[in-house]
């Protein structure tokens, strides 16, 4: 009895076995070209899972063998321990072949297609002197990339790469200027991404695709990965993510406007993009502290805490200033002395009590000395004022982080003829400066330093930051132009912030020049 049960059973285990063949073997059929293949086939390819490519992979080397027993994860450890290695010692050839045989191991590692674009694009285009060359392997990193979708088709990080890669590498680099015309005449190029973003449709002020534009198409389809595909943002915060696409077009504008297009195309450049700058701003995204924030939204926040804050104030009059000055009294004398002196009179000490003194009269701390009978109210308004007060930081903190705006006014303000004409002025005074003409150049850098300064005063905020830097090249050399005259540099320079403001030469300040740093007011943000 006992052996014919044993027997039996192992009939059926066998049996069971050989059934579960059928279903195991419609699974995981594989694709030919004929069929779609198995179930797992056919959810992985819907899915951008791609199975490694082991017949590229060096059929005498130790890696192929390890694959080929199932070893993939070992086989690429010692890929990528050999990777390392030659980059520590550069030897680009043997990275990038150890590089490219990690891909088709793991073509789904996002990482092996960002280390080998910028082995390519960065490290090893540096090693030729001729900038064709040096174009030839950006591109080389580009289409590196590019093939990396086949395998991570809607992977946000990597087409965005591609975008920075074509904006970034092409657009910033020290042969910006060669790179950008070699792009726009690369037909071929433009062809062997045709099937991801169709480049005759990014065609600039020179009626040729443009890096920018063309970048910008690659940032669309990343944003398209998030919010049609729902893949995730992950490396960058969602609002440095969704930057990139408008900032390109920025950095479009200011390109073609270095490029001597100072008209009406110029200003239309950057007319569309500050309107998808402001777009931009309008966007509700995840802050940097969890909170959903639009970034023009600030004003509007804090003018609702200030609103709570007198509704607080209307509940119990006169309360806030008396609290004000029982911090006062608490004071010691030498913070009361600091705090009644005027900053620029404050020694480095006094600078410090006068921060560390405690004047501040907290949301919280009015509302719970209103009346008893009052005080419930208070405190929702102090809630209230709180939860904006914390979400105007919070934008205000991430529009530091995108220069939210100076962009903003920079778009604005380059919009204006009085913009183009400055530069044009500058650019005129500067050929005149280089083909040996300091009479004619002086009198046009005069000229442009009028129009600079009126652009100033319509717009203070652009005192600090990149468009005035840009002018210190200029002013230098409109500072020789007057060597070469033998003449002194006027005391009454209108631009002499800009000297005291970047200090690159200590001989530049004319003498007994003023100080013209604005008032308080002046520095004030136009757009809050």
């Amino acid at each position: 009895m006992n052996w014919k049960t044993s027997f039996a059973r192992k009939i059926t285990y066998i049996t069971t076995m050989v059934l579960l063949l059928f279903p195991l073997f419609l699974l995981g059929q594989p694709e030919t070209r004929a069929k779609s293949g198995g179930k797992l086939s056919r959810m992985r390819k819907a899915s951008g899972l791609s199975q490694a490519e082991l017949g590229d992979i060096d059929p005498v080397g130790a890696s192929m063998q390890l694959a080929t027993f199932g070893m993939r994860g070992i086989a690429a450890a010692v890929l990528w321990e050999k990777a390392t290695q030659y980059k520590k010692t550069e030897d680009w050839d043997n990275l990038t072949a150890t590089l490219n045989q990690i891909t088709k191991l793991q073509p789904n590692f996002l990482s092996v297609w960002n280390f080998q674009a910028h082995n390519l694009a960065y490290n090893i285009s540096t090693e030729f002197d001729d900038y064709r060359h040096r174009y030839h392997w950006v591109k080389k990193g580009i289409s590196f990339l590019i093939t990396g979708t086949k395998y991570n088709r809607h992977q946000p990080k990597l087409l965005t790469e591609i975008g920075r890669y074509t904006g970034q590498k092409i657009g910033r680099s020290d042969e910006h200027v060669q790179f950008r015309q070699l792009f726009r005449d690369d037909e071929p190029f433009h062809n062997s991404f045709s099937a991801y973003v169709d480049a005759t449709r990014a065609m600039g002020a020179m009626g040729k695709p443009d890096n920018w534009l063309v970048a910008r198409m690659w940032y669309a389809e990343s944003e398209n990965a998030v919010e049609k595909e729902g893949m995730p943002v992950v490396g960058r915060s969602p609002i440095i993510f969704f930057m990139f696409k408008p900032m390109s077009l920025i950095q479009y504008a200011m390109a073609i406007e270095d490029e001597g297009i100072l008209d009406e195309k110029g200003r239309e450049a950057f007319r569309y993009a500050g309107q998808k700058w402001d777009e931009f701003g309008a966007r509700e995204l995840k802050g940097p502290y969890g909170g959903r924030i639009r970034l023009s939204d600030m004003v509007i926040h804090r003018q609702a805490v200030e609103e709570y804050r007198e509704s607080i104030s209307k509940l119990a009059p006169g309360l806030a200033e008396e609290m004000r000055q029982e911090k006062r009294a608490k004071l010691s004398e030498p913070e009361r002395v600091a705090l009644d002196m005027p900053d620029q009179l404050r020694s480095d000490m006094q600078r410090r009590l006068a921060m560390e003194a405690d004047m501040v009269v907290s949301h919280q701390e009015l509302a719970e000395r209103v009346p008893k009978e009052r005080r419930k109210k208070a405190l929702r308004f102090a809630e209230l004022a709180s939860q904006r007060g914390k979400l105007a930081d919070e934008i205000e903190f991430s529009q530091g982080n995108v220069n939210y705006y100076y962009w903003k006014t920079r778009c604005m303000v380059e919009q204006t003829r009085l913009a183009t004409d400055a530069r044009k002025a500058v650019r005129d005074a500067n050929n005149d400066y280089l083909t040996a003409d300091p009479i004619s150049a002086k009198r046009k850098f005069e000229k442009a330093w009028d129009l600079w300064f009126e652009l100033f005063n319509k717009h203070p905020s652009l005192w600090k930051g990149e468009t005035a830097e840009n002018l210190m090249p200029a002013i230098k050399s409109y500072f020789d132009c007057l060597s070469q005259l033998d003449e002194e540099r006027p005391k009454d320079f209108k631009l002499v912030r800009l000297l005291q403001q970047y200090d690159l030469d200590p001989n530049a300040l004319p003498k007994d020049a003023p100080v013209h740093w604005p008032t308080l007011s002046e520095e004030k943000n136009p757009n809050q």
